[in-house]
């Protein structure tokens, strides 16, 4: 039996700024580098509370690390 939740909407924030005229591409750039650092913090961030609440002792990591790492092996024939 599938266990379907419902998912809720996500909030959706929209920031308008007015940009210099010849400054659009320093602008995205400065956006871009900005975005991409605060989605790898919210990423590990996530990642990081979700290993607070995991029973996963660390013999039972290194024991997954080590499959994971053996099939990663093996599919790229190493």
């Amino acid at each position: 039996m599938l266990n379907i939740k419902q998912v809720e909407k996500m909030s959706e924030v929209v920031i308008k700024v007015d940009v210099p005229e010849g400054m659009q591409d320093k602008f995205e750039k400065a956006i871009d580098s900005v975005l991409k650092k605060f989605f790898d913090e919210v990423k590990w961030t996530v990642a990081r509370d979700i290993v607070s609440k995991s029973k996963l002792n660390e013999d039972m990591a290194n024991k997954l690390a080590l499959e994971v790492k053996e099939s990663i092996a093996k599919k790229h024939d190493v």
